[in-house]
């Protein structure tokens, strides 16, 4: 081949071009950006607008279903859902992987702007969703007995944030918890009726008076000068004197009414938020996002050193990391290497144990460093980062970046038994196998092209992992043909790279003999092998199924939610009992409480989540020598069960969070039932959550419709407010602005700018007495709410969740103990036998959803790679026959892999998917490299007999050794060993077992085959003497 024969020739040249990819290389990897996944850029956006005081009804007509009627008319939308609950709705568009969501965010964001909202609703806030998008580190500030969480609070937001808001790499600094202040206008409601003025109207007055306004430019004495009207206020105590209305007297309007006669007005804390504890103590929390393009293990490292140089400073401030992704990916990707290299080592010791020389290893060896070095400057330049993934597929080729090296080296050294010099043995051993193991690489290789355009979450995660396999097989491929052979004419001679073969002639003397016995027993032995398959399909449904294996992190939280009308103090007070529970446990060593509205996660988790004052998060960080995450969670979940009262309305979720969109989670079942009637949903729920209560392995099942939220109804007579003068967006509006109360302006507070709130004061809207005593403005004066609307209670809905537009319930409940898969499986049949009614149906959702569209694709592209595989080996041989006995090898891989995942308990999951596909391309290798030999044999009139026997006597050691290796390589993976391992182990089993049982079997079965299908042909030799 001419690569060969210019690197032999060229030795020099060669040489300086190794060097070059060496250094290109080098330079390559230290600019490669460190990241935990692939860079997922999902097609989702979530809406989210505000509308504080409302119901989950109020909410969805007045916002929801206007925000859905413009979403569904963007370019690319693929699907719709939303999230209507108490004061706050979350729509969600998921658009086609091929739309660019910055053309379309422009789009969606200018139909937004024309949309008519309610006064008091907030702007709506569209926000790019990342599943994997958790903060990059969560931080929570605590301080000593002495110091309040006021002083804590206002300490994070005026010294800590501004500075870690200013390392290179933040996007967003984001504080949870902690206290805010404002100031508020509480206005009494008999001075009100008293003076005859409404809460609107007092607001307007307030507003109307905080704010400078421009009246022009005037020319005086020959001098411009800007005129302006200053605002009315600008402290406290003048906003306390703004006259807001006169008293009425004989003579006139008479004295003056300052707002401070009608109420009180003074700085005060915000009401509402949220309450964070860090070990039992009260904690501010400070979540660190990073942006777009920043790499995360450097951003990290700098935020980690700025916080450090925050500690020194201000030694009475404990900044306490619970969540550190940048560590997490440091330390999963130093384990990601030290597999790689181990592999790398065993790979060379399989050959060291083959071959017997030092010398002849060291050659082939030469192979793994450069394939991966020359692999950096490939990923740099597709703009790809060293993650998991791609440092998993490194691993997961080290022990096939010899495989042609050893094919080259085993036939070099052939030719220089035959008295062949060192540089014509070379060019003639390597040009003579570089056809067969060019098919051999390109069939690995086609594999992965069906899996690059997978699309959705499963493509984007595993498509950086092939192209990196593909880049480092072509890379092995050239350094076979172009350095292996130069280094072997320089280096090598005759009998050096063989004399550890003989202690491997009884191993090739056994395939032979057993060989010679299958071509005497041809239908016994395919019996015997269909048998072994037969019994493998019957292991198959012993295999569990999953998405993604859990990545034990050391960290899991537990979502925690009560009744909805638990007010925030109660709710906190019940966490605290759970977070006791927890810090009593010997391998927890930290536990983060974040209780109430906005404490998830991020904003996006706590819009999807929902911000309730009923609702809590338990974040727990395990020890180091803590035993595995999920059976300590298993203990969690028992303890809770025990502390949980018999008769207490209480759910608890625990999951761990790296891997998963908010609002589903490796061990978390989602059903969903979609229908046009509410309470036919809410009834059709129940019977599945009761159907579902005997499922093995899920527990604690709930369905979303069983919250309803207690609420106090306000009934309007129409002619009753007609007959004052009043309408419906009237009465709403001031009855919102009394409980609620309205923004109207800022001025300068004791160390910020405040925020100045009018409303009622708290004791005049507490009670359903009290809300009928709400004045409103009429034409002939005040007048009570009740005059005109009847106020009762009721209840209704917590949530109200519609599917393209389509009302849904979601039933979700926890796995324990069992395999996701199964237990979805029976879950699906407990729905099939609900009786539904016409357009009623039930189905998967959240994590089952993603398997089951990530199989769904990944059995196209397996499917489509073993057509590819075929046309490689039918272009390569001339043939339609022979690519089809290499392909009897593909099933015989079926054996080791249920083996492999029977016996190490691992599921079968999309990472195991891949490692079926990729065992697709290279199983048939073995069967390339025997074919290729027989018919070689053939044609130099050979008989069939002679050929096969000849292809199993030569082909064994390379075969074995380029299996092997491989396997061994693998081995570290398959292990499992470090932080993050667990994603790649069930791919390296799956391979190690296929590959096994199929090279074993492959030695025997590829002969066999080979001799039946051509059992009437003659060799060229042979035909020309008949």
């Amino acid at each position: 081949m001419f690569l060969s024969r210019w690197a032999i020739n060229r030795p020099v040249a060669t040489l300086t071009l190794m060097l070059a990819v060496m250094m290109l290389g080098a330079v390559s990897l230290a600019n490669l950006q460190l990241d935990i996944l692939p860079k997922i850029n999902p097609p989702v956006m979530t809406v989210i607008t505000e509308l504080p005081g409302a119901t989950a009804e109020e909410v969805l007509t007045l916002i929801t279903e206007p925000l859905e009627g413009v979403a569904a008319t963007v370019s690319g939308i693929e699907t719709l859902r939303s999230i209507s609950r108490e004061g706050n709705s979350v729509v969600i568009l998921q658009f086609d992987w091929d739309v660019e969501l910055s053309e379309v965010r422009t789009e969606l964001a200018e139909k937004l702007d024309m949309l008519p909202l309610p006064e008091d609703a907030g702007r709506p806030q569209i926000i790019r969703f990342d599943p994997t998008q958790m903060p990059l580190l969560q931080v929570f500030a605590t301080a000593g007995d002495q110091t309040s969480i006021e002083d804590i609070s206002e300490h994070v937001a005026q010294n800590v944030k501004p500075r870690l808001e200013a390392v290179p790499g933040v996007a967003e600094v984001r504080i949870v918890g902690g206290i805010s202040r404002e100031v508020r206008v509480e206005l009494d409601i008999d001075q009100l009726y008293a003076h005859q003025l409404g809460v609107s109207r007092i607001a307007g007055m307030v507003a109307g008076s905080s704010t400078a306004l421009p009246l022009g430019v005037v020319t005086d004495s020959g001098a411009r000068k800007h005129l302006r009207l200053p605002a009315a206020f600008n402290n406290i105590d003048q906003l306390r004197q703004l006259p807001v209305s006169f008293v009425p007297s004989e003579a006139g309007l008479g004295e003056p009414v300052e707002l401070e006669q009608l109420g009180r007005v003074e700085e005060t804390l915000v009401e509402g938020g949220s309450v964070t504890r860090l070990n039992a103590n009260p904690a501010v929390g400070i979540q660190i996002q990073k942006d777009g393009t920043g790499n995360t293990a450097a951003v990290a490292r700098a935020v980690r050193q700025e916080l450090e140089d925050i500690r020194e400073e201000d030694g009475g401030m404990d900044l306490a990391v619970a969540l550190d992704q940048g560590l997490f990916i440091e330390e999963s990707l130093q384990s990601s290497a030290v597999s790689l290299i181990a592999g790398g080592f065993f790979a060379m010791a399989v050959l060291l144990a083959f071959l017997g020389s030092l010398l002849s290893t060291l050659i082939i060896a030469v192979a793994i460093p450069f394939s991966i070095i020359a692999t950096f400057i490939l990923m740099f330049a597709g703009g790809m980062s060293l993650n998991i993934m791609t440092l998993g597929g490194l691993a997961l080729g080290v022990g096939m970046f010899v495989d042609n090296s050893i094919v080259v080296i085993e036939n070099i050294y052939r030719h220089l038994q035959e008295d062949k010099g060192p540089a014509e043995a070379a060019r003639d051993g390597s040009g003579e196998v570089a056809g067969a193991i060019t098919a051999a690489t390109l069939t690995t290789i086609v594999v992965f092209l069906p899996v690059i355009f997978v699309g959705g979450l499963t493509g984007t995660l595993f498509q950086e992992l092939a192209l990196t396999v593909t880049f480092a097989l072509l890379s092995s491929l050239v350094v076979s043909l172009t350095v292996i052979p130069m280094l072997a004419s320089r280096w090598l001679r005759k009998f050096s790279a063989g004399e550890g073969g003989r202690r491997f002639k009884k191993r090739e003397s056994f395939f032979g003999r057993l060989l010679h016995y299958s071509l005497r027993h041809k239908w016994l032995v395919l019996g015997m092998v269909v048998l072994l398959l037969a019994l493998s399909t019957l292991g198959i449904s012993r295999i569990g199924t999953e998405f993604l294996p859990a990545v034990d992190e050391q960290v899991f939280t537990v979502d925690l939610q009560l009744p909805v009308e638990t007010p925030l103090d109660q709710t906190a007070e019940r966490v605290r009992e759970f977070e006791a529970q927890l810090l009593a446990m010997p391998e927890v060593r930290q536990v983060t409480a974040l209780v109430g509205g906005g404490a998830g996660f991020s904003r996006a988790r706590s819009a999807l989540q929902g911000t309730r004052e009923n609702s809590g998060q338990l974040i727990v960080a395990l020890k180091e020598d803590a035993p595995p995450t999920l059976a300590v969670m298993h203990d969690v979940r028992e303890k809770f069960m025990k502390q949980k009262n018999d008769d207490e309305e209480l759910a608890f979720n625990l999951h761990s969070s790296l891997f998963f969109a908010p609002g589903s989670s490796a061990n978390l079942l989602q059903l969903t039932l979609t229908g046009p009637e509410f309470a036919q949903l809410r009834s059709y729920a129940a019977e599945l959550v009761d159907s579902l209560a005997d499922v093995k392995g899920l527990t604690g099942t709930e369905s979303a419709a069983d919250d309803r939220l207690p609420e106090i109804r306000v009934v309007l007579d129409n002619g009753a407010a007609l007959r004052s003068g009043l309408v419906p967006q009237y009465v709403g509006d001031e009855v919102r602005a009394a409980i609620q109360g309205r923004i109207v302006g800022r001025i300068p507070g004791t160390q910020d700018l405040l925020n100045v709130r009018v409303r009622l004061q708290r004791e005049d809207t507490d009670g359903i007495e009290a809300i009928r005593q709400i004045p409103l403005q009429a034409q002939n004066g005040l007048i009570p709410l009740q005059e005109i609307a009847a106020v009762e209670e009721g209840f209704g809905p917590a949530a109200i969740i519609r599917e393209e537009q389509k009302l849904t319930v979601d039933v979700s409940g926890q796995v324990e103990n069992r395999d996701i898969g199964s237990v979805l499986a029976d879950a699906l049949k407990r729905a099939d036998e609900l009786d539904l009614a016409e357009g009623y149906e039930v189905q998967a959702a959240g994590t089952a959803q993603l398997m089951q569209e990530g199989f769904a694709s990944l059995q196209t592209a397996f499917i489509l790679s073993l057509a590819l595989i075929y046309l490689v080996m039918a272009a390569q041989f001339e043939s339609l026959k022979a690519p089809l006995v290499i392909l009897f090898t593909a099933p015989l891989a079926v054996i080791g892999v249920v083996a492999a995942l029977l016996l190490t308990n691992t599921s079968f999951g999309i990472t195991a998917y891949i490692g079926l596909i990729v065992l697709g391309g290279i199983v048939v290798n073995n069967g390339i490299v025997l074919v290729d030999f027989m018919q070689r044999k053939r044609r130099q009139g050979a008989s069939m007999s002679e050929a096969v026997t000849e292809a199993v006597h030569q082909r064994t050691r390379p075969v074995l050794m380029t299996a092997f290796t491989t396997i061994l390589g693998l081995l570290p993976l398959a292990a499992s060993l470090g932080d993050g391992a667990e994603l790649q182990a069930p791919l390296a089993r799956t391979v190690i077992g296929g590959l096994l049982s199929s090279t074993m079997l492959t030695l025997v079965i590829v002969p066999l085959l080979y001799a039946i299908f051509h059992r009437k042909e003659n060799s060229p030799a042979q035909s020309g003497t008949e």
